[in-house]
């Protein structure tokens, strides 16, 4: 089996998002959320950001730090 990942760069993810808007990883699975979208007791991690509605610029980083 074949497994694709990305790190960095843009995609056309062909969703809708929120132009400018930063988005993390969320704790539920497979899910990203703005940092208002974050809950207690979750792992900061960055995930990118949207370039545009469709486009999303991944640059991952994790800041190591909970939300209280």
């Amino acid at each position: 089996d074949y497994v694709s990942i990305f790190s960095s760069g843009q995609l056309d993810i062909g969703a809708t998002l929120v132009a400018g808007t930063t988005y993390y990883l969320s704790d539920t699975a497979g899910k990203i959320v703005p940092f208002t979208g974050l809950a207690s007791g979750d792992q900061v991690v960055r995930i990118g950001y949207a370039k545009s509605t469709s486009i999303f610029v991944v640059d991952i980083k994790h800041y190591g730090t909970t939300i209280a």
